[in-house]
């Protein structure tokens, strides 16, 4: 039996880890259990701390958001893709599971830099759409994500919400 092919959307570990890219690699480091994640990005990742189990690829593009579009989907061609800030790459063919952390883009545009209001407003619809899983860190996001929330896309078949380290089924 083969093991499962982990890839995941690196462009919250480029550059300076803020909230995301923190939980990106918490996240990451653990799941190299068995067969390493290889984790993706536009641009090199230098901070590794805590994911140097981890594989590495970088396929250099302009910006993040091409890069996800248009190159990732070419790299994530069996396996699941890990989007954890969000968001999948619209043409993906493979399994996918989101996190949700928050819809700030949304209800506060002005707190966020116009490539992530961009990003993330864009491309969240048909991401949740797309993902054959949603995990929302908190009850909250997953209330949010629900059709009597911001669900104004189709809403994922399953939520999880997570809660001091432990994922809870809705």
């Amino acid at each position: 039996m083969r093991e499962l092919e982990i890839i995941i959307d690196g462009r919250p570990l480029v550059g300076n880890r803020t909230g995301i890219g923190v939980h990106t690699a918490e996240i990451a480091g653990r799941l190299a259990t068995g067969a390493p994640p290889l984790i993706a990005s536009h641009a090199p990742i230098h901070d590794r701390t805590g994911i140097e189990s981890c594989r590495f690829r970088v396929d250099r593009a302009p910006n993040g958001i091409l890069w996800q579009q248009l190159v990732l989907p070419r790299i994530a061609r069996q396996g699941v893709l890990w989007g954890p800030h969000g968001t999948v790459p619209i043409a993906l063919r493979i399994p996918s599971v989101v996190t949700l952390h928050d819809f700030t883009s949304i209800t506060m545009p002005g707190r966020h830099l116009l490539k992530t209001i961009v990003s993330f407003n864009l491309f969240i619809g048909r991401s949740l759409e797309k993902a054959s899983r949603v995990a929302a860190v908190s009850r909250q996001i997953a209330d949010e994500t629900s059709p009597t929330g911001f669900g104004y896309w189709k809403t994922p078949r399953l939520i999880r919400w997570m809660v001091s380290g432990r994922c809870r089924a809705r």
